[in-house]
């Protein structure tokens, strides 16, 4: 699931770290948001959780940024924490609690309005991994929905103070046709290795 905000440059710029920028979508505003993602059946389930804080931009490569990664209870490599997942629900109501290092984050509850709509797309981010910027494309071709959503933070929540403005949409989407595409280097030294450590950046069959 993905829930995107119009997020205001000015309250978010300070975040992103050199040489990224922050692109605007709209006079003053960027896009940003959380999103959350589940793999695997039975017992062999794996969450994860982060918070995309801007759209931002390296040279004539737009995608974007994350932060505040967290995967189940196992550390997921640099940026990320262990987190604890409570997934529930039915076709009429889909609720997330998330937590980390023994502190909520946040709590979801989306009820799907439309579902089974046919989209093809790109979802491109841009991170740091040393003194390297690297692009990622995750090539999605799926079946969407859309979806209210309430979305809560309590005051002990690392995601409190992040200044979300209006919520645009509330996306959520089958992750079995997510076809990976290698990192591209963007600038600095070339990097082979798996650059955010979360299944969002490994390929999946």
């Amino acid at each position: 699931m993905t829930i995107l905000y119009l997020v205001p440059v000015k309250k978010v710029k300070d975040r992103i770290p050199e040489p990224l920028k922050v692109s605007e979508v709209v006079p003053g505003y960027t896009l940003g948001g959380i999103y959350a993602a589940r793999y695997g059946r039975g017992k062999d389930v794996l969450s994860e959780f982060g918070l995309m804080p801007a759209y931002v931009q390296f040279g004539d490569k737009k995608g974007f940024f994350t932060e505040h990664f967290c995967m189940d209870d196992t550390p997921a490599g640099e940026g990320c924490s262990g987190g604890q997942f409570k997934w529930g629900g039915n076709d009429k109501l889909i609720t997330l609690e998330v937590a980390s290092m023994g502190s909520a984050l946040i709590s979801i509850r989306m009820r799907p309005l439309v579902s089974n709509i046919p989209f093809t797309g790109t979802l491109p981010f841009l991170c740091l991994k040393g003194t390297n910027v690297v692009y990622l494309q995750n090539h999605l071709i799926s079946r969407i929905g859309i979806s209210l959503s309430d979305v809560d933070m309590p005051a002990e929540s690392l995601l409190r103070n992040f200044p979300f403005g209006p919520k645009l949409i509330t996306v959520f989407w089958d992750t079995s046709n997510i076809v990976y595409k290698e990192p591209e280097l963007a600038g600095q030294r070339v990097i082979r290795e798996n650059a955010l450590g979360t299944p969002m950046s490994i390929s999946r069959k």
